[in-house]
């Protein structure tokens, strides 16, 4: 064990050498970005048994919370986004994740991507989702500090829909 920790030290000396003291902007950004995320999911972890939902708070589906998504590769979703709920059991939530970037003609025509008319209680703009991004997560991912919103049944029917249409899960 303490052979792997050494080796991960080592891997993120190297990480920080090659990208935190470069001239260039976007990877640096890229980088502080990356390793704070590597502190705050250690410290989720460390203190994943002391977690507790916030008393004042149930989750139910068809909520929506910020969710820290994490430091992800490419073009998979990360950082804080909004995400919606769409189940829930114990300490882990299905969710999808929101975005305000409107999908292309082609990727509408995939039916993957639904469209959220109103989340209640978050800034009015257009939202959608891709139903192919829905995950599994823990709810210490959440910020129960941020606004919470919901979404009504309708919107989850159109996931629902959007979902069937995908293939990917029986109904």
């Amino acid at each position: 064990m303490e052979e792997s920790l050494n080796n991960a030290k080592k891997s993120l000396d190297k990480f920080y050498e090659k990208y935190c003291t470069t001239d260039d902007n976007k990877r640096k950004l890229l980088a502080c970005d990356y390793l704070k995320w590597i502190t705050i999911k250690t410290k989720i972890i460390y203190n994943e048994k002391d977690f507790r939902i916030p008393e004042n708070i149930q989750i139910k589906r068809g909520m929506v919370f910020w969710i820290n998504f994490g430091y992800n590769i490419d073009e998979e979703l990360g950082g804080k986004h909004p995400g919606l709920v769409l189940r829930i059991g114990g300490k882990t939530a299905i969710v999808i994740p929101l975005s305000t970037q409107e999908p292309t003609q082609e990727q509408l025509k995939s039916g993957t991507y639904v469209e959220i008319m109103k989340v209640y209680n978050f800034k009015n703009v257009r939202r959608w989702v891709n139903v192919l991004n829905t995950i599994p997560i823990s709810v210490q991912r959440f910020d129960f500090n941020s606004s919470i919103g919901n979404v009504k049944g309708t919107e989850l029917d159109n996931i629902n829909a959007g979902m069937k249409k995908s293939g990917l899960w029986k109904f």
